[in-house]
């Protein structure tokens, strides 16, 4: 059997078999111990749209499957989504007739048809103990036969670098999610170590990624998004449901609002909501994800790990810990949730939402993914212009005395107040270095207009000439 993609991730069975099992959201591991494995030919999960693609290159590598049994939970509708490009297609952009997501441009439109017109899905609603006859009927009513010679569209092998940067923290700070996920994506695609993963597949990844959304009131959604605005509704609405579907691992809602630790129940975002209204200086409005019994060996633990809110200046700050991060694949719909869940408490305690800090142990991208994380950045990020941003830790009025013969900086609040931090000197490294050792700068824009700005008035002070301060905008 030639399986190109996810192969440790798939469960084969009987190679003559004309069927394959896809479970949705269903854990491969709730079914497979009740069907005979002669039943099917491969068994897998389809989680997202864009895995529809995988299934269907798999299956042109190996044209003696013409049915697919399709059963399980469909979370996030790549169910409905893989129906509809059966029975409409594709759209001259690739994206499915009626339907969320888009099909991998690399399958050709002549295979994509010859894929539709020879293979079949068929669902299956009742009873998992049905399943194996059910099975059973279907392997004898499939037609058998390949439809065509194997068709092998494997991923291109994308050049990557590897710059062995030994950074053990990033930070990726943006004004929206949008621009904050752009920054958070060209991180991991630049400094990321090429390494490999326990899905057999490679990966770029950096540790402890901090991914900063200053306003989290912006959700806008542009059409070129990888993940449509009804995804991010129904994977927001998964994540909300507290009631987690038999033969599912986990859903963020269940572990959240449905918590279940010694025969007892917890809803922990009304502990938090309770917690802050007590004390809005409280450090312990935590939620955690990870139960440790069921996740310590589990194939399918929880990514995101805890959530903390806390007030400053009357504002609900919201912060995310993730051992395992995609950020590709992952991250849009994660910070979106955040939001909708960081709203949820700010709008019952009656008070405005703050920023949302993300962070992600593991950041990574998948080696099937370089080629379109290449592409948006091109396209959306890279060789734009940077707009101005005020520098939250405050600003400098720079002046030259040229009578005491030296470099004066005052550091200002942005609120107009002076800090009390005044610098002097005779040249601009010397200036610089102390001001840099204080933290009083945050942003790397901001250091260079400083260095650019001391490095004029140094000149002008060793000409005794005029020095006025140019504006950072």
């Amino acid at each position: 059997m030639n399986i190109l993609f996810f192969k440790d991730q798939l469960i084969t069975g009987n190679p003559e078999s004309p069927v394959a099992v896809c479970t949705l959201w269903l854990n491969k591991d709730y079914v497979i111990d009740r069907i005979n494995r002669n039943n099917y030919c491969i068994l897998g999960n389809l989680y997202t749209t864009d895995g529809i693609s995988y299934v269907i290159r798999n299956i042109l590598a190996n044209p003696n499957i013409r049915t697919i049994v399709m059963l399980g939970p469909d979370l996030m509708n790549s169910g409905k989504a893989f129906k509809a490009f059966m029975q409409y297609g594709i759209d001259d952009n690739y994206k499915i007739v009626n339907g969320e997501g888009y099909i991998h441009k690399v399958i050709s439109k002549e295979a994509l048809n010859l894929f539709r017109n020879n293979v079949r899905i068929v669902e299956f609603n009742d009873h998992l103990d049905k399943l194996d006859s059910f099975l059973e009927e279907v392997n004898k009513s499939s037609e058998r036969g390949s439809f065509s010679d194997p068709i092998v569209i494997d991923q291109p092998d994308i050049p990557a670098k590897d710059m062995n940067i030994e950074d053990l923290a990033y930070k990726a700070d943006g004004r929206d999610f949008i621009e904050t996920w752009l920054k958070a994506l060209d991180i991991v695609d630049k400094f990321g170590e090429l390494k490999k993963t326990e899905y057999n597949i490679d990966q770029k990844e950096v540790f402890l990624l901090t991914s900063v959304i200053r306003d989290t009131t912006n959700v806008n959604i542009p059409e070129w998004l990888p993940i449509s605005k009804s995804d991010l509704i129904q994977y927001n609405k998964e994540f909300f449901d507290i009631n987690k579907p038999e033969g599912v691992d986990y859903t963020y809602g269940e572990r959240l609002f449905n918590y279940a630790f010694n025969d007892k129940i917890y809803d922990q975002i009304d502990y938090i909501k309770a917690k802050l209204k007590e004390s809005s200086y409280t450090r312990r409005a935590v939620a955690v994800t990870w139960n440790l019994e069921k996740d310590q060996s589990s194939s399918n633990p929880p990514c995101l790990i805890a959530v903390q809110y806390l007030i400053k200046f009357n504002k609900l700050y919201l912060y995310a810990l993730f051992r395992s991060h995609d950020i590709y694949g992952a991250w849009i719909l994660n910070a979106y949730a955040l939001i909708m869940l960081q709203h949820r408490v700010a709008e019952q305690l009656n008070i405005k939402p703050g920023a949302i800090a993300i962070n992600s142990v593991s950041a990574h991208i998948y080696k099937n993914n370089f080629q379109r994380v290449k592409d948006i950045l091109d396209k959306y990020y890279r060789n734009k212009q940077e707009p101005f941003v005020i520098d939250e830790r405050g600003y400098f009025i720079i002046s030259v005395n040229l009578d005491k013969k030296f470099i004066e900086v005052k550091h200002k609040l942005n609120d107009g107040r002076d800090s009390g931090y005044i610098f002097h000197g005779r040249s601009a490294s010397e200036i610089y270095r102390k001001i840099i050792n204080e933290n009083l700068v945050s942003r790397m824009d901001h250091a260079a207009y400083l260095g650019r700005e001391l490095a004029r008035a140094e000149y002008a002070l060793n000409n005794s000439s005029e020095y006025i301060q140019d504006s950072s905008m």
